[in-house]
């Protein structure tokens, strides 16, 4: 008579435990019975709908897990973690405590890329999971929030690339040539509805309340799909651009009436060859200041005065 193992069984009701949460929220569940270090694909619904979210998940089962300090400790060894890393969809590491039937929940790839150890260089890793991340049906709404900000994490350096590629006009994409440039930065939990700005004097791209792109009338120039930001031209960086707030950018303000000078872009490269106003007045010059001064000194030298 073959006998199911008390290892089985605890796994058999780990994955138990997981599905009947997710379908509890009418999230598809489908077993991946070939073991590569992935448990379950787990399809997103919404409101009866599907939703273009999805994810894998590691289910680990145990009668006795290790609690310290308010965490559950859990080793794991590094080629499996490289393995989740790496996966084009999100990965959820579960623990189930069978006998009392918690579940605790962490996203793998976020976690990595907050360890300040060098944990590709070892062999196994212990895992620290929050005692208080436990999945339950009513926090299914932060993991679907916590997806959405993770696609459009990954999709924006997408879009970002696919704007800055050169076109037949323009050979060199600003963005990446650009002495100002900083690499986008990690989408914070403070923006609620993200989307994409592009600063118009450094060239770089931030995250943005889409609400407040909207009320400044910033210019959408990417229309994205569902799981993309939209990307807005950011023409008030002294507001918004962390770049230029920094003045580590190509923010200067105007030296007469302390507005901010906006220089063209390609002059930014080029040599400067204006005979009216050297370089370094025009960098210090907002446009509407330039051209007035522009105007006074041409009038100037038409009535046979020097400069």
């Amino acid at each position: 008579m073959v006998k199911r193992t008390e290892f089985g069984q605890i796994g058999e009701k780990a994955v138990l435990l997981v599905e009947k949460i997710f379908n509890e929220a009418n999230w598809v569940c489908n077993r991946l019975y070939h073991d590569f270090g992935i448990d379950l694909h787990v399809k997103v619904f919404e409101s009866g709908r599907t939703a273009p979210w999805e994810f894998h998940v590691q289910i680990k089962g145990t009668k006795h897990p290790h609690i310290s300090k308010d965490r559950i400790h859990f080793d794991i060894d590094t080629e499996h973690l490289k393995d989740w890393r790496d996966s084009l969809l999100p990965v959820l590491f579960v623990i189930c405590d069978v006998r009392s039937d918690k579940v605790y929940w962490l996203w793998i790839k976020k976690y990595l890329n907050k360890l300040n150890l060098d944990w590709q260089e070892q062999s196994i890793i212990t895992l620290q999971i929050p005692a208080n991340n436990q999945l339950r049906p009513e926090i299914l709404p932060q993991l679907c929030t916590d997806l959405r900000r993770s696609f459009l994490m990954h999709e924006a350096r997408k879009v970002i690339g696919l704007m800055e590629e050169p076109d037949e006009i323009n050979r060199s994409s600003f963005g990446f040539n650009s002495p100002y440039y900083r690499p986008l930065t990690e989408l914070g939990r403070s923006i609620k509805n993200p989307a994409l700005a592009r600063c118009i004097l450094c060239g770089n791209y931030f995250w943005i309340e889409e609400g407040i792109a909207i009320a400044w009338e910033f210019v959408k120039i990417y229309e994205p799909y569902v799981y993309e930001p939209a990307v807005y031209d950011c023409d008030a960086p002294e507001e918004f651009c962390p770049v230029c707030m920094s003045g580590k950018g190509a923010l200067e303000k105007c030296k007469n009436c302390g507005r901010y000078a906006v220089p063209e872009f390609d002059e930014i490269f080029e040599d400067w060859d204006n005979p009216l106003i050297t370089w370094d007045e025009a960098k210090q010059l907002c446009h509407e200041y330039f051209e007035e001064l522009m105007r006074s000194r041409e009038c100037k030298l038409k009535n046979g005065n020097s400069i």
